[in-house]
């Protein structure tokens, strides 16, 4: 099948190429996502891009939260799935 896409150059309201399962950890993503998947709900502790202070937000099931991580740690962490 063609890809109807192949000549038009990504921007930042295109949709994602890639996905990919993350691990929690203290280390950078790289590279950063452009928003993150729970699987099942729970709290996620991450830190955005544009920050240097880490907050813990509650996702539920299936809820993409539209923000540019740098982590995502374990501390605190009750959500599975992370995408």
């Amino acid at each position: 099948m063609p890809d109807n896409f192949l000549n038009h150059s990504p921007g930042l309201t295109s949709p994602g190429s890639e996905i990919f399962l993350i691990t929690p950890s203290a280390t950078p993503i790289d590279p950063p996502p452009r928003a993150i998947r729970a699987d099942a709900g729970g709290s996620v502790t991450l830190t955005s891009i544009g920050s240097v202070s880490s907050v813990t937000v509650n996702m539920t099931a299936g809820e993409i939260l539209p923000v540019r991580v740098r982590t995502v740690t374990a501390a605190g962490m009750t959500v599975h799935g992370i995408a």
